[in-house]
């Protein structure tokens, strides 16, 4: 995770300097102005909660269903395994023998058929 950081902040500070002509960092210099400069009060500021407000109000469906996704996935796993482990056999591996023998039986008919049409 350091390489490409290091890589990454490299070529910013390189072409940073060449277009400004001058060694500096435009990351930095945002970082310093916003965070340490003051900046951030040239818009106003807001509480942390007001971003997690503006995200319900942006995504009002999709940020619960985003949300309880995971929940219902790892309720729906733990279900299926629990009704597995009662029964014992999946019904669908109980299906897949079935029509297995059914296929089976139906070939021996079709051999036996047509050994008794050859005689």
């Amino acid at each position: 995770i350091l390489t490409p950081l290091v890589i990454t902040a490299g070529a910013s500070v390189a072409i940073d300097s060449y277009f400004y002509g001058r060694l500096t960092s435009s990351t930095l210099n945002i970082l310093r102005y916003n965070v340490a400069g003051g900046g951030s009060e040239l818009y106003g500021t807001e509480p942390a909660d007001f971003y997690l407000r503006n995200l319900f109000n942006a995504f009002t469906l999709a940020v619960p269903l985003a949300i309880l996704t995971p929940i219902l996935a790892l309720a729906a796993g733990a279900l299926s395994a629990a009704l597995h482990r009662r029964n014992g056999v999946s019904k669908t591996l109980i299906a897949s023998a079935a029509r297995v023998t059914a296929k089976a039986k139906a070939d021996k008919n079709a051999v036996a058929a047509a050994a008794a049409a050859a005689d």
